[in-house]
């Protein structure tokens, strides 16, 4: 027996080089420009609020997070992004600012971007009727109760109503209103069904 030991060989590479995120950025955002403002509009992806999307490997980034970094190097720990311009789809480096996040708010406020939140839509009572519905819906078998048209009742979405029968939304004081509000039906039911 030998005592030779086996030498890792280089992997050849299949397919052509992966592309560095700072070429792709630069190659794949059309940008429109704002000849009043000087934004640089991101044409590509958005998310849910608004901002532009650029997917670094295989997660993504927020845009104009990514041209600040291409521009002004790497973004400090913790810290968030500012657009000096109050438009979420520029990605112009030049109104791009690092700030903390009260900073952030702060300029949200300043601007009145907050002004359209007007606090939560339900209050416990109306999650408590909610876990009702879909309690008797699912009891019942009374497929009108289904979790879409409590969402339509309440004008919220169906996956809001989810989150509260599954105790992810308004979670303590739901509960304990709601075992409390099931007790008390249960004893009425038990009480109605013994005979006189």
């Amino acid at each position: 027996m030998s005592n030779t030991t086996k030498v890792p060989t280089a992997r050849k590479q299949r397919g052509p080089a992966p592309i560095p995120a700072a070429v792709r950025f630069a190659a794949m955002a059309p940008t429109v420009p704002d000849p009043v403002t000087g934004c640089l509009i991101w044409t590509r992806g958005k998310s849910g609020g608004g901002y532009g999307v650029f997917w670094r490997g295989k997660r993504p980034v927020s845009a104009h997070r990514m041209a600040y970094e291409l521009a002004h190097g790497r973004i400090t720990d913790g810290m968030h992004i500012r657009h000096a311009c109050d438009t979420p789809l520029c990605v112009n480096p030049d109104h791009l600012d690092e700030g903390t996040r009260a900073e952030n708010m702060a300029d949200m406020v300043k601007r009145g971007r907050q002004a359209g939140y007007t606090g939560p839509k339900l209050d416990d009572a109306d999650a408590v009727s909610i876990m009702g519905f879909l309690t008797w819906g699912r009891q019942s078998s009374d497929s009108k109760w289904t979790q879409q048209a409590v969402a339509n009742l309440f004008d919220i979405t169906a996956a809001t109503v989810g989150e509260i029968w599954r105790g992810q939304a308004r979670v303590r004081s739901i509960q304990r209103e709601y075992d409390r509000w099931d007790d008390e039906a249960e004893a009425e039911m038990r009480a109605a069904a013994k005979p006189a």
